[in-house]
């Protein structure tokens, strides 16, 4: 293997890891933003634009709501997640 290609492979995962760290990246939810993508009438795509997030972003939250893993101070502040089975 030539120096420039692990050299280029060196940067690539040191700019992959800046990209995917924890929060440093990225912004917290407001509750207002939160509330909008966690409204189970709403498609993943259709609360990710209303927000400008990534679908991924909103999916992610709606993971944590639904596990009970929401931030104390967004969990407060926005209604329970839907009860499975229940109609």
């Amino acid at each position: 293997m030539s120096e420039k290609s692990a050299a280029e492979r060196r940067r690539y995962r040191e700019n992959r890891a800046r990209r995917t760290a924890g929060p440093a990246t990225g912004t917290r939810w407001s509750i207002t933003d939160a509330r909008i993508a966690l409204d189970p009438t709403l498609s993943v795509p259709v609360a990710a634009v209303e927000v400008g997030r990534s679908a991924v972003a909103v999916e992610r939250l709606r993971a944590k709501w639904r596990a009970g893993r929401l931030p104390a101070g967004l969990a407060d502040q926005v209604p329970p997640p839907p009860v499975k089975g229940c109609r």
